[in-house]
């Protein structure tokens, strides 16, 4: 009897232990979890690199370097490929419509003032007159049965945005994009497209550049810079 009662107070004692060593472990855990919280980042902020701007897209706010950390998700136009990289020129060329990596049809311009869409076998599906005519290049981002589309000249200023349905091609709004005032001799133009949820970046990389921000719903323009010492056109 007398074993037996030692045995159970052993066990007593073992078990007071553990659960003080418990109970210190989970204090000296909680303790550091306190003095070092779980750092979290913000992935919904995209940051837009181009020439001498960091442009984060959603608070439509310019950075510096500093202020770009890990976690953001970056448009870096300097990779994005341009019209000039292309040392094969048509004359007649078909601009492709992407759907994230896949083709899913081509636009062609057509008597200087029309926008054709074909599909991937090279069928009409729909016509789009154009505002303005003799553009000679296209840039587009597709998102379900909305497509945006940049119409520029690679030799001459500006830029002009359409939003139109993808289906049939019926117009949604014209951007309100704004042009540099720059003599015609400095010209070489490229023009780079991105989405970021609900707003279409525009930037131009034409003399010292031109970068703008157009809410993707409406076409309205809700932000640009350019270098100081070049005037706009519309302003």
């Amino acid at each position: 009897m007398n074993s037996n009662l030692k045995n159970y107070s052993l066990s007593l004692i073992l078990l007071a232990e553990a659960i003080i060593c418990f109970s210190g472990c989970a204090h000296s855990n909680n303790k550091t979890a306190k003095q070092n919280p779980k750092i979290t980042i913000d992935t919904t902020n995209t940051i837009v690199m181009f020439k001498k701007w960091l442009l984060n897209v959603e608070q439509l706010k310019l950075l510096d370097s500093t202020a770009v950390k890990a976690g953001y998700r970056i448009w870096d136009v300097s990779k994005v490929p341009s019209v000039w990289d292309n040392q094969h020129w048509s004359d007649d060329p078909y601009f492709p419509v992407m759907n994230l990596k896949d083709t899913v049809g081509y636009l062609k311009i057509v008597d200087d003032s029309n926008v054709v869409f074909f599909s991937k076998e090279k069928k009409q599906k729909w016509q789009h007159h154009l505002q303005y005519a003799y553009r000679e290049n296209i840039k587009t981002v597709l998102w379900q049965d909305t497509l945006y589309i940049a119409i520029y000249s690679p030799i001459a200023t500006g830029s002009m945005l359409i939003c139109v349905h993808a289906s049939t091609g019926k117009n949604i709004w014209t951007g309100q994009v704004k042009c540099l005032d720059i003599a015609h001799s400095k010209y070489r133009n490229e023009v780079f497209i991105h989405k970021v949820d609900n707003r279409i970046v525009l930037a131009g990389d034409e003399s010292r550049g031109i970068l703008q921000v157009l809410d993707s719903r409406t076409g309205k323009n809700l932000f640009c810079v350019h270098d100081a010492s070049t005037t706009l056109m519309n302003e």
